[in-house]
């Protein structure tokens, strides 16, 4: 189009060229690359679907380990979730039941969720940043089709595009990360792209004003990359032994207040006892009702947006209690975001 003589460039207007773009008469920027092979690759086994126009939801399936360990049995987590969720769903939606939680019958209700597959890999040719800005380019596309992104990996390296896309379509944005590490250390020389122990310190390299909460961490963190200190430094920290004792809502409370909330999990906040197949475990985590605390203090002082969640491990061939605790932890934030 740039090239045809009889038309100028001066008028095409940031309006017309957004307008040109939502009508796919134009690609958005930088995905022009990933015209050959698409964004997503529909699963095989997909969530009961729902019409797009009423989902609240949109799932992307995000199978990412830049260093997968050859006893992580990666390749089944994204599937082994996606069975799980999908089978709960499929109760709730069918069925009376009755909830022992909160003592409520569900009836019919049904958190309505879009099965969008999973972001295209394609191992000889990709990099991790290619990776990434696909991953960045489907979420996008989830947003403007006006669903809240529900992202299961993987490595927590999903985290970067998936948070920075969210940053981009939310002003006032913040994030709960839920995560026994700060995943916060320097971003090595020749670095293209987030890997799972500094995706946070790539959120704020991008956006050195997005606010951000994590909760669950404990034991040593080595080389962290603290940009500031104190009243200044945009992360604010829980550590899993400050959950619980007195005034920790507060504190949650007053970072989402009324505010856009992205919550990004590594199931590895939970303790090792409790959810053993994990990466990276930590001793002295916290237990499902913590979190489930947690959820609900940041579902009652700001909107639930977005969710990203990796880092089960384990073959799912067996009963895989962190795969459990993943998928109740994601049916319990997805209905508190629909609520």
């Amino acid at each position: 189009m740039w090239e045809t003589p009889s038309l100028i460039a001066s008028m095409l207007t940031p309006e017309a060229h957004a307008m040109l773009a939502r009508k796919h008469l134009l690609l958005p920027e930088g995905v022009a690359d990933h015209a050959d092979r698409g964004l997503l690759r529909r699963s095989a086994e997909p969530i009961v679907s729902a019409d797009p126009a009423v989902a609240r939801w949109g799932f992307i399936g995000a199978p990412v380990w830049q260093q997968p360990e050859p006893d992580l049995s990666v390749q089944e987590i994204v599937p082994g979730l996606r069975r799980g969720l999908r089978r709960l769903l499929d109760t709730e939606a069918t069925t009376t039941a009755w909830d022992w939680t909160s003592r409520t019958e569900l009836g019919q209700r049904s958190t309505a969720v879009l099965d969008h597959g999973d972001i295209v890999l394609d191992p000889p040719n990709d990099t991790a940043r290619s990776v990434s800005d696909r991953l960045f380019a489907a979420v996008t596309t989830v947003i403007e089709q006006g669903q809240l992104p529900l992202v299961v990996g993987g490595d927590h390296s999903i985290g970067y595009p998936v948070i920075s896309a969210q940053a981009a379509g939310h002003r006032d944005l913040v994030v709960v990360h839920l995560d026994a590490h700060a995943d916060r250390r320097p971003i090595p020389a020749r670095q293209t792209t987030a890997d799972c122990g500094n995706f946070v310190t790539w959120c704020l390299d991008d956006r050195p004003d997005l606010r951000w909460l994590t909760i669950g961490v404990r034991g040593i963190d080595t080389n962290l990359a603290r940009g500031t200190t104190g009243a200044d430094d945009p992360v604010s920290y829980l550590t899993a032994a400050e959950v619980g004792a007195a005034g920790w809502q507060d504190v949650v409370a007053a970072h989402c207040h009324g505010r856009p909330v992205h919550v990004s999990v590594d199931i590895d906040v939970l303790d090792p006892s409790i959810a053993p197949e994990v990466a990276y475990p930590a001793l002295d985590g916290l237990d499902p009702t913590q979190v489930r605390a947690v959820l609900d203090v940041v579902a009652a002082s700001g909107t639930i947006v977005g969710l990203d969640l990796s880092e089960v491990c384990g073959p799912m061939t067996r009963r895989n209690q962190a795969a459990m605790l993943a998928v109740d932890l994601i049916h319990r934030t997805i209905s508190k975001g629909t609520q």
